[in-house]
């Protein structure tokens, strides 16, 4: 036997709910040791791979408890061969797991993402082959080095400005804000804010605010579980 857990809660989280299916189908349920409740699903005979829609079921199901308790939500694929290593891990783990549930008590996730001005977020690129060209004089090559890492401190002083701005225009309705910087790939600037539900609905109104006189193009997203401030700590 082996099965998915999707997030860790208190023990009362499975009173009173009607089934919920998870990945593959199955019904879930809630394990309890020690205070702490798992939510979980029997995996054994199914394929639990990163498909879209096993990911999509898995953020499903741990939505579906984060409306009615605080949860800590772990990482499509977590596991344990049965109910007795889940058990034993919340008992290993119980301090660890209350005082994490403590902090994200009553919060919920919200998410903004800059779309960074391209000039900030351009690497140079010339017809003489980008920033290191062998055949190239040392004086040439040397000024456009010193071209390059000019514009990537003005990237870092614009990613460093637009994230203060942000903080600032919703101080006081945030707990915490994690960031991620932007890539070549991917160029955006996300920031994750820790919000108290019954500041869900100011923090919307601000973001309306903000959005109209912005220069950069801003989306928000959520609310959702705190996805992004337990991951890091849950490993």
């Amino acid at each position: 036997m082996s099965i998915l857990v999707y997030c860790v809660t208190n023990s009362a989280a499975g009173v009173g709910i009607s089934r919920l299916d998870g990945v593959g189908a199955r019904p879930v349920s809630v394990v309890t040791c020690d205070g702490l409740g798992a939510a979980v699903t029997d995996s054994t005979d199914i394929d639990v791979t990163t498909e879209t829609a096993n990911i999509i079921t898995y953020n499903r199901v741990i939505t579906f408890f984060h409306h009615m308790v605080t949860v800590i939500p772990l990482r499509y694929g977590s596991s344990c061969r049965d109910v007795d290593e889940l058990r034993e891990h919340l008992r290993d783990r119980s301090a660890f797991y209350r005082s994490l549930l403590r902090k994200l008590d009553g919060c919920v996730e919200m998410g903004i993402r800059i779309l960074v001005p391209p000039e900030a977020n351009t690497e140079p690129n010339d017809d003489t082959g980008g920033l290191i060209a062998p055949e190239a004089p040392g004086r040439q090559f040397l000024e456009r080095r010193r071209a390059y890492y000019s514009r990537e401190n003005r990237m870092t002083e614009t990613h460093v400005s637009l994230i203060a701005e942000c903080r600032e225009a919703f101080a006081g309705l945030f707990v915490s804000c994690r960031e991620e910087q932007p890539s070549s790939i991917r160029p955006l600037l996300s920031l994750y804010f820790r919000v108290p539900r019954d500041s869900v609905v100011l923090f919307r109104k601000t973001f309306r605010r903000l959005n109209a006189d912005y220069s950069s193009r801003l989306m928000m997203s959520g609310p959702w579980p705190p996805y992004n401030f337990v991951c890091s700590e849950t490993g």
